[in-house]
């Protein structure tokens, strides 16, 4: 494994789990600058591992096995927990999740945009369209026209974002992101992640762009089709991921941030899920204390009246009022 890549991974997949939490909190006016880059990141990163193996039926099936599959997998198992929290325990009838289950919302990923549950699920399907398209496109077409092929996939991509036009299950997304996917590609294809003595300059040139950034970067969102003029929605990232790339090639052992960038899929399958449990956690917890409180006032005004009683009855029973948005703020990336 190149560390270093696993190191970006795992501090690509944290910034998306920050913005699916707080973005304005955690990140202040440094989010418009994070939202131009971090997701066209993951897109460079996986280019950086592309590869043809044995034709395209090989291809096809890696694809199915590493992407599509777990793509299911995640997805079905946000539609059992809802099953489970709707069906079995009635958490919709308490107010504590946003929708009654339907059994329609198996579908969603075929023709919606904003999934009902796990709504971050939506890069891996696009990614399993870049990767194809792709595939295809450096097998039928040679030379500089490869390029040129891949700036008019992106141009129609970019056109269809500005005038509402959206493709199922996320294809005109991959258009948008097929150029970062390539700059993985040619970055390797070049020798890029080799160790080089010109690797020391890497924070020197972060530094500047990290300046140009926070001045000129505008917010990038591919999945809900939020996107810049196009000279602005390349500029910006390709300069953003080289420099990142090339400063994180000289970073040491940061074993935490690492280990989550190994398994950057996991993470990005399941923190929905996780952050939607923590949120129905805290909004019981409120409750319990919410609670609390009115059972001590009604008991103090109880015996203030000389009728204080332990009878439940004389003590109104509140359900929590909080509901959760199981879907991320989207995903913005």
């Amino acid at each position: 494994r190149i560390e270093y890549l696993d190191f970006m991974k795992g501090m690509c997949i944290l910034l998306i789990v920050g913005q699916h939490i707080s973005p304005e909190s955690i990140y202040g006016d440094c989010n418009h600058m994070l939202m131009s880059f971090r997701i066209p990141l993951y897109y460079f990163l996986s280019g950086l591992f592309f590869k043809t193996y044995d034709g395209f039926s090989d291809f096809l099936r890696r694809k199915v096995n590493n992407i599509l599959v777990p793509f299911a997998f995640f997805y079905l198992m946000a539609c059992g927990l809802a099953i489970v929290c709707s069906d079995v325990l009635h958490l919709d009838r308490l107010g504590l999740i946003g929708d009654t289950w339907e059994w329609k919302y198996l579908l969603d990923p075929f023709y919606l945009n904003d999934y009902h549950y796990s709504v971050a699920l939506w890069f891996l399907l696009s990614l399993f369209w870049v990767n194809i398209l792709y595939y295809l496109l450096q097998k039928v077409i040679k030379g500089v026209w490869i390029y040129v092929a891949v700036v008019a996939l992106s141009v129609a991509g970019w056109l269809m974002a500005r005038g509402g036009v959206m493709l199922p299950m996320m294809l005109d997304t991959a258009l948008v992101a097929l150029p970062f996917f390539v700059l993985g590609r040619e970055v390797k294809t070049h020798g890029g992640l080799e160790k080089h003595s010109y690797d020391k300059w890497g924070l020197v040139v972060l530094l500047p762009v990290l300046v140009i950034l926070y001045l000129f970067a505008e917010k990038i969102n591919i999945h809900v089709r939020m996107l810049p003029n196009y000279f602005m929605l390349y500029l910006m990232p390709f300069m953003a991921i080289i420099s990142l790339f090339w400063f994180c090639k000289n970073l040491p052992h940061i074993p935490v941030i690492t280990y989550i960038g190994r398994y950057s899929l996991v993470v990005l399958g399941t923190h929905s899920i996780i952050l939607g449990a923590g949120a129905l956690g805290g909004v019981q917890a409120a409750g319990r204390v919410v609670r609390q409180l009115l059972v001590g006032a009604a008991g103090h005004g109880a015996a203030g009246t000389g009728h204080y009683t332990h009878n439940d009855k004389a003590v109104p029973q509140v359900h929590c009022p909080g509901t959760v948005d199981k879907r991320p703020s989207a995903v913005t990336d």
